[in-house]
């Protein structure tokens, strides 16, 4: 299976929330609807090298639960820097099995923002929407394609 069929994929994370929240989605620019925990959101798919080095820079805002998934060939540590990214972002660095391993807050600027795990996704969505929805590291992520479940380890990126 290949990372492009993400568009059809839904995300589980195994938290429990109280209410369903559903996404405005129509300020997001991607096509990838994800479920984490009971709130549905929306990323665009950065799985090429193109892609990944660009990710969100020149955005002026982003859709409250829109985001961008960043889909990696190989686990290690990884470094993202915010230049030309203009927005506030939280990142979420996810290992191959689906679990969290760390959140921070980057701000835009030049500076560089290295991981302290290595990962094989990163989630960014904007700046404090992963304390908002009560996302912790340790949470396990469940993919989910055409109603069955599939590990993260069979999604790999382009190089």
């Amino acid at each position: 299976m290949t990372h492009r069929m993400l568009s059809t994929v839904l995300l589980l994370l195994t938290l429990t929330y109280g209410t369903v929240s559903i996404a405005d989605v129509s300020a997001c620019k991607g096509d990838t609807q994800l479920s984490i925990g009971e709130k549905q959101i929306v990323v665009e798919v950065a799985d090429t090298e193109r892609s990944r080095r660009y990710g969100l820079m020149f955005r002026h805002s982003m859709g409250q639960d829109c985001g961008m998934l960043f889909v990696f060939a190989n686990s290690r540590i990884r470094t993202f820097t915010m230049q030309n990214t203009l927005i506030p972002l939280d990142i979420a660095f996810i290992s191959a099995d689906g679990t969290v391993k760390e959140i921070f807050t980057m701000q835009p600027g030049n500076k560089k923002y290295p991981s302290t795990v290595e990962s094989d996704f990163a989630l960014e969505m904007n700046a404090g929407w992963f304390e908002e929805n009560a996302l912790q590291t340790g949470s396990v992520i469940t993919l989910f394609i055409n109603d069955a479940s599939v590990s993260l380890s069979q999604i790999k990126a382009d190089n």
